[in-house]
């Protein structure tokens, strides 16, 4: 079944977390966790979203400015807020950053999903038309080294000012010279909604699809793009001391060699790293309760695990329990699932 959506949940609170996902990807969207907003910016570069969902009160940075920088990188992309009872305050700050809606917790889960439906198919009525393709890339550090030479190689060949792969969504996946003052989430929009309109007029000579390369021409600087993907975009910034011919050839020369990597890494499964659990606390954060040391003598040991790939960085295996081999084992005393029901219930009403 193809995905309803991708949304990315930011809360320090697992059970929170774990409770969205779960509830989400019944219905049918792909879901993925970050703890912190310091761990959200590590995701957002990595894959397309089609919503951020986000607590308001954070450690580390908060969920305001977590919006800010979201909506400076991505000011298309929808954020929905969760707050507690009694930050009305904070609210009006967030709803006047561009925040598209919030929830209080607890939630009502057909509220919820109300709000995260509009919300998602309002960001993809809106997004330029193959974005939708484009869902899901992944470039592995290999390929980032590839594609930031190849930019570099054609900024130096034809002395640009500025090279840049972009997202129509705005993202920029890798640049080279000078753009620090240009609005980049606006030039991402304009050019994937450049290639749209184009389908046109290339259908009236007999193209299939929109034209696979555009020029414009300015008084100081000229912009030459093309698309390497679906979505995903090459774009030249040059002066008018450059040669026009130059510009056409590198850009094609980098054009076929970019698009292999881009064709190969769309799709792949995001590289994410499961922690291995050594203590229950997170599991009981809602609660404010104590988790008993499942390391004492007294504790029931913990079920097998089956132990994942070993990490890059560790040649030893991963080994992961669900939250229901947990219960199974015994390791949590019956006041802290007490106390867990209890919480969970609240969250359901």
């Amino acid at each position: 079944m193809k995905s309803k959506g991708t949304i990315l949940v930011v809360d320090d609170d697992l059970l929170i977390r774990t409770g969205l996902q779960r509830i989400l990807s019944h219905q049918g969207y792909e879901v993925e966790q970050a703890e912190s907003a310091e761990a959200a910016h590590e995701l957002l570069p990595r894959r397309f979203f089609d919503l951020v969902i986000t607590d308001l009160q954070m450690p580390g940075q908060d969920g305001l400015a977590l919006l800010r920088d979201i909506k400076q990188r991505s000011p298309h992309t929808p954020v929905i807020m969760l707050t507690a009872h009694g930050s009305m305050d904070v609210v009006v700050d967030a709803l006047r950053a561009g925040a598209s809606d919030f929830l209080t917790k607890p939630y009502k889960p057909q509220e919820m999903l109300t709000i995260v439906a509009r919300e998602v198919t309002r960001h993809r009525q809106a997004l330029p038309p193959g974005m939708d393709e484009a869902l899901g890339l992944q470039l592995s550090a290999d390929d980032a080294d590839a594609i930031d030479q190849l930019l570099l190689n054609l900024r130096i060949e034809i002395n640009a000012r500025g090279v840049l792969v972009i997202e129509g969504n705005g993202s920029v996946v890798a640049a080279k010279g000078a753009i620090e003052d240009l609005n980049i989430s606006a030039l991402g929009a304009l050019i994937a909604g450049n290639y749209a309109a184009t389908s046109g007029i290339a259908a009236l000579i007999g193209e299939d699809n929109a034209f696979k390369l555009n020029f414009h021409e300015g008084e100081q600087y000229s912009i030459y793009s093309g698309q390497i993907v679906p979505g995903v975009f090459l774009v030249v910034i040059f002066g008018q001391d450059t040669r026009l011919g130059a510009v056409v050839y590198y850009t094609k020369d980098t054009l076929a060699k970019l698009h292999p990597i881009f064709a190969q890494s769309r799709g792949k499964p995001p590289a994410l790293r499961v922690k291995q659990v050594h203590d229950m606390s997170a599991l009981a954060a809602t609660a404010d309760v104590a988790i008993a040391d499942v390391a004492t003598a007294d504790a029931a040991p913990l079920p097998p695990a089956t132990p994942l790939p070993p990490n890059e960085a560790d040649d030893q295996p991963v080994e992961v329990f669900s939250f229901e081999d947990l219960l199974k084992s015994g390791a949590l005393e019956p006041d802290v699932l007490a106390n867990l029901e209890t919480q969970l219930s609240n969250l359901w009403q």
